[in-house]
C-alpha cells in the first residue's frame, strides 16, 4: 500500500489547523475583547462612568472610538485640572490658590500648600501647632519639655548658662543664659569681647599696634582692624621725611621750605601729614627739597621744589600738589635725589630728570631735564639710586654703574673726578 498520499493529506491539515488557530488568538481592536492596552473595544469598558476617573459632572455616555480609545469629552471638572471647584469643595488645585497665607484662613502665621485631593495642607499653620505634644513643629515651636534640639546657651549667642523651654509656647526661655551675656547686650563682656557696637573700650587702632586708621568693632564684639594701618614703606631725605601707609596712601613730615610735605610751605611738621589726593602708591621717596611716588597704574608723582625740574612736569615749579611724571609709564621704582629723579621702567630701562650741571642724568650731556631722559647705554636694570650729585643703578646680573659728579671718589671707579657718562 502507497502510504505517502495518506502522510500528505495528514501533514495539510495539520498545517491548516495550527494557521487558524495562531489567527484566531491575536489580539485586534474592534473584536469586542478588551485586550492588553486597550481601553474599550466596542462596547467593552474599562470603566462604566466618569466618576471612577475622579471627574464631576458627567454629560452622557462615554463612547469607544475606533482605536479602541475612550472619547470622554463628556467628563468634566476634576481635580488637578488646575482649576478650584468650589461647588465640589475643592479649596485650591495645585498651583491656583485663592489664599496663600494661613492669616488669609484665620490660622495665625505661616504659609499654605495644596494637597492632592485640592484642600489646603495648614501643617505649617501656627494655629495648628499644639505646644506639648512632644513634636517640635518649626518655625513656631522652638523646643518641646525637655527637647532643646541641640540647642544650648551658647549656641544662642550667650556666653553660658542652662538654656530652658516655655511651655506655654514652646519657644526657649533664655533667662538662664542672660546672666553670663552675649554680643550685642549692651555690656562689654570683658572675659569674651573687646568691644560693643560703638563702644571700643577706649581703644584705638594705635594701641592696638598699629600706625593709624579708625578701629571698628565686628558683629561678633571683636575689634575689626580693617581700617588700620600700618607702615609698607619709609623714605628718610635731608631733612624731611614720608612713609607709605597699607591703604596706599603717604604721610610726611619734617622741613617743608619746597612745600615737599605736600602742604604749602614753609611751615614744618614734626607729626606725619596725609598727603591730601593721593592714593594707590606702590612706592615712595623723599629728595632733598621734594618727594616723589608710584602709583599702581605704573604713573609717577612728585612734589615740592621743582627748581632744577626734578618734578619731571616740563616745569621749574614749586608745588604742594603732586603732579604726573610726564612721558613714563610702566614705572617699577623711583629716587628723589637732591635737584634730581631717576626712575627705572618694567622693561629694566632707566630714566632720569632735573638738574644736570655734573652729569647725574646720565644722558651724556650737562643740560637741566624738565622731563625724563634716558640713561645712556643702560640696560638691566634693577634698582636705581640718587645721590646729591651723582646717581647709581644695581643691574640684574649683580653689576653697578654709577654716574655724575666723582670730586669724592662716590662712582667707586677709582678715579677721583667727574663725569656724565656711566661708570662701573
Amino acid at each position: 500500500m502507497n502510504v505517502k498520499p495518506l502522510i500528505f493529506a495528514l501533514l495539510v491539515v495539520l498545517f491548516t489547523f495550527s494557521c487558524k488557530t495562531e489567527v484566531s488568538n491575536k489580539a485586534a481592536c474592534g473584536d469586542g475583547i478588551l485586550d492588553p492596552g486597550e481601553q474599550c473595544d466596542l462596547d467593552v469598558f474599562t470603566i462604566q462612568n466618569c466618576a471612577q476617573l475622579n471627574y464631576y459632572e458627567q454629560n452622557g455616555e462615554i463612547v469607544c472610538n475606533p482605536d479602541c480609545t475612550m472619547d470622554l469629552s463628556v467628563c468634566a471638572y476634576q481635580c488637578g485640572d488646575g482649576l478650584v471647584q468650589a461647588d465640589h469643595e475643592e479649596e485650591c488645585d495645585g498651583a491656583t490658590m485663592p489664599e496663600t497665607t494661613c492669616a488669609q484662613i484665620d490660622l495665625g502665621g505661616g504659609t499654605l500648600s495644596c494637597t492632592d485631593t485640592c484642600r489646603y495642607d495648614v501643617s505649617q499653620c501656627e494655629a495648628a501647632v499644639v505646644c506639648g505634644d512632644n513634636q517640635i513643629q518649626a518655625p513656631f515651636e522652638q523646643c518641646e519639655g525637655d527637647d532643646l534640639a541641640g540647642e544650648t546657651c551658647i549656641s544662642q549667642g550667650y556666653y553660658g548658662g542652662t538654656l530652658a523651654c516655655d511651655a506655654t509656647d514652646c519657644r526657649f526661655d533664655t533667662t538662664p543664659c542672660e546672666t553670663f551675656g552675649s554680643c550685642g547686650d549692651s555690656e562689654i563682656q570683658g572675659v569674651y569681647e573687646d568691644c560693643e557696637g560703638v563702644d571700643l573700650n577706649n581703644s584705638t587702632c594705635i594701641d592696638q599696634g598699629w600706625f593709624s586708621g579708625d578701629l571698628q568693632c565686628s558683629a561678633s564684639c571683636e575689634y575689626d582692624f580693617g581700617t588700620c594701618q600700618n607702615v609698607a614703606a619709609i623714605s628718610a631725605a635731608n631733612i624731611h621725611s614720608c612713609i607709605l601707609l597699607t591703604d596706599g596712601t603717604v604721610r610726611c613730615w619734617g622741613d617743608n621750605q619746597g612745600s615737599q610735605l605736600g602742604f604749602p610751605g614753609p611751615d614744618d611738621s614734626s607729626t606725619p601729614v596725609e598727603l591730601a589726593g593721593l592714593s594707590g602708591v606702590t612706592v615712595i621717596s623723599a629728595g632733598f627739597f621734594h618727594s616723589c611716588a608710584v602709583l599702581s597704574d605704573g604713573t609717577g608723582r612728585c612734589w615740592g621744589a621743582g627748581t632744577g625740574g626734578q618734578l619731571g612736569n616740563g616745569t621749574s615749579d614749586v608745588t604742594a600738589t603732586p603732579v604726573v611724571v610726564s612721558g613714563l609709564a610702566n614705572i617699577r621704582s623711583i629716587s628723589a635725589g637732591y635737584w634730581q629723579t631717576c626712575a627705572v621702567l618694567d622693561d629694566d630701562t632707566a630714566w632720569c630728570w632735573g638738574f644736570n650741571g655734573y652729569g647725574q642724568l646720565g644722558d651724556g650731556t650737562i643740560e637741566q631735564r624738565l622731563t625724563p631722559v634716558s640713561v645712556s647705554g643702560l640696560s638691566g636694570v634693577l634698582e636705581i639710586g640718587t645721590g646729591r650729585y651723582h646717581s647709581c643703578a644695581l643691574l640684574v646680573n649683580g653689576g653697578v654703574k654709577c654716574w655724575g659728579y666723582n670730586e669724592s671718589g662716590q662712582l667707586g671707579d677709582g678715579v677721583v673726578d667727574h663725569g656724565n657718562d656711566c661708570n662701573s
